[in-house]
C-alpha cells in the first residue's frame, strides 16, 4: 500500500477571532469536503475526537481552528491529506497532480507575501527552504548552522544543509 502525505499550511489573518466552523467551510469551500470537520478548543470533541485520531493509524483529514492569543494570530491549519491503496504509476501521477493544485491554492490563499509554509516535519519534501523554514529565517538559520554545525551532523529529511 503506497501513501502519499501533502501538507499544507494556510495562514489566514483576515478571520476574526471567534470563527464558526461554517465559516471556515465557506471560506475553503473549494478546498474541503463538505465532510471535512472543523473543532475548537472549546467543543468537548476537540479532545476526545482529535485524540483518538491523531493516535489513529491513518492519517485524518480535518481542519483545525485554533483559538490565538490575541486576533492577529488567526490561522487555519491543514494538517495533511492522506490517500493509501493506490499502487499504480497512473494513479499516484493523478494524486501527485491534485495535491500540487491544492497546496497552489493555499499558497495563493496565503498571501505573496508569505506564500507555502509548511510545517518541516510533514512536508513532502519538495516544497523548498522557503516553505520550510521561511524566507526571512533563512540568512538567520544558515549562521546559525555554519556556527554550531559546520560538518552538518545534525541534517535529517529536509534538514537544513549549507
Amino acid at each position: 500500500m503506497v501513501t502519499t502525505l501533502i501538507p499544507v499550511f494556510l495562514s489566514v489573518v483576515s478571520l476574526a477571532s471567534a470563527v464558526a466552523p461554517a465559516t471556515i467551510h465557506t471560506y475553503l469551500n473549494d478546498y474541503l469536503s463538505s465532510g471535512s470537520e472543523v473543532f475548537f478548543p472549546s467543543d468537548a470533541a476537540y479532545t476526545t475526537e482529535l485524540t483518538k485520531r491523531w493516535s489513529a493509524y491513518d492519517a485524518p483529514n480535518y481542519v483545525i481552528g485554533v483559538k490565538p492569543a490575541i486576533a492577529e494570530d488567526v490561522s487555519i491549519i491543514i494538517n495533511f491529506f492522506s490517500f493509501s491503496g493506490f499502487t499504480t504509476d497512473a494513479q499516484m501521477l493523478e494524486i501527485d497532480a491534485f495535491a500540487e493544485r491544492r497546496r497552489a491554492a493555499f499558497a495563493k490563499a496565503n498571501g505573496a507575501d508569505k506564500g507555502l509554509e509548511v510545517y518541516v516535519n510533514y512536508a513532502h519534501g519538495n516544497e523548498g527552504r522557503d516553505a520550510w523554514y521561511g524566507a526571512d529565517k533563512l540568512p538567520r538559520l544558515s549562521t546559525i548552522k555554519s556556527t554550531w554545525d559546520p560538518s552538518n551532523l545534525f541534517n535529517f529529511t529536509n534538514g537544513f544543509v549549507l
